[in-house]
């Protein structure tokens, strides 16, 4: 071994293989995919929590029901049971993505 440490980092790296998500029919987004990159994995998971963040501070933030890929759960807002599923997939689980009015 030349002691250079492997790639995959054992801490983020899911437990066993859960398949994609795909693009929600008459989205333009894949559920989960909250950085737009074409796989949900743990950044999508930071900026999920950023964007949380940024909406509390925020006293002007749209409070409007809508479909993103942050909104896991279906129910038109980004918020903590959206991380908790994306968290979920991340570790190896299988979720049910929903998509808000579909």
């Amino acid at each position: 071994s030349d002691g250079s440490k492997d790639a995959k980092d054992p801490q983020i790296q899911p437990t066993k293989e859960v398949a994609q998500p795909t693009q929600a029919s008459g989205t333009d987004f894949i559920p989960g995919d909250v950085t737009g990159d074409g796989k949900v994995n743990v950044f999508d998971r930071t900026a999920l929590i950023k964007t949380m963040l940024e909406a509390v501070k925020s006293p002007n933030r749209d409070l409007a029901l809508k479909a993103s890929a942050g909104d896991v759960d279906g129910n038109g807002l980004e918020e903590l049971s959206d991380l908790t599923l994306l968290t979920k997939f991340l570790l190896g689980n299988k979720v049910t993505y929903k998509v808000y009015g579909k």
